[in-house]
């Protein structure tokens, strides 16, 4: 029994050809359906294609990211039992399984890359934000591609010195040692460049419409944090 694989360039795509009457129409149901979800995808995309203005200046929109993790459809996973109970024989449904292992494993490899891609993108719209347009517009980006951009206190363990300074659970992190919090990376970022276990710095939070400052270890805030998505136009931090 003859049988080739092949995986196009697009990741949504793969092609199959096999000489088993059985097992090419299992795999043309898959391949129908990967079909029909890229086509979702690709209406979605094109929907959303124009770019966000900010002062005057076009940012990409998440859907123009360098990374395809948006498409990256995954081929669906099938075991040999289940095709086997579809109706496909041992051997074939052998090879069947077999193959769209390989293009699963493929798959989970290729995501892991646009992830990695996915955070370098993030963070050179940051910086490209920041140098060029304000704080205001990071924020406004993040609300404006469905993103998270406020972190709040979830939780608070007793005994901690969070509790002693009178911390409550939904206060919101304005800003570390005077640098605007807007994601949980940011907090890592800081706490990654941390000089030491014992480096305290000021943390602000905002509490309805009181500010306040609470003096804490850096490495060790001693509160459960959590993201949350905040219009800045119904509640800015400045």
């Amino acid at each position: 029994m003859h049988y080739k694989y092949h995986a196009t360039e697009q990741p949504a795509q793969v092609e199959f050809s096999c000489t088993s009457t059985d097992a090419q129409r299992v795999i043309d149901a898959q391949q129908e359906r990967i079909d029909e979800l890229s086509e979702i995808l690709e209406q979605t995309r094109l929907q959303k294609k124009d770019p966000v203005s900010v002062a005057g200046k076009d940012i990409p929109t998440l859907t123009q990211r360098t990374s395809l993790q948006s498409r990256d459809l995954p081929p669906r996973r099938v075991s040999k039992d289940s095709l086997m109970a579809s109706g496909l024989n041992e051997s074939d449904a052998a090879v069947v399984a077999e193959m769209l292992e390989e293009a699963y494993a493929s798959h989970l490899e290729r995501l892991n890359e646009n992830r990695k891609q996915e955070r370098v993108f993030q963070a050179e719209i940051r910086e490209w934000l920041l140098t060029n347009v304000g704080e205001h517009a990071y924020d406004s980006y993040l609300f404006a591609t469905a993103q998270r951009n406020r972190v709040i206190v979830r939780e608070i363990p007793e005994g901690t010195l969070a509790e002693l300074e009178g911390l409550r659970k939904k206060d919101m992190v304005h800003s570390i040692d005077g640098k605007r919090i807007f994601r949980l990376q940011d907090i890592q970022d800081l706490q990654n460049q941390s000089p030491g276990p014992d480096y305290f710095v000021d943390v602000l939070f905002v509490r309805e419409d009181h500010v306040f400052s609470v003096y804490l270890p850096l490495n060790n805030l001693g509160i459960r944090l959590g993201a949350a998505r905040t219009n800045p136009g119904s509640f800015p931090l400045d």
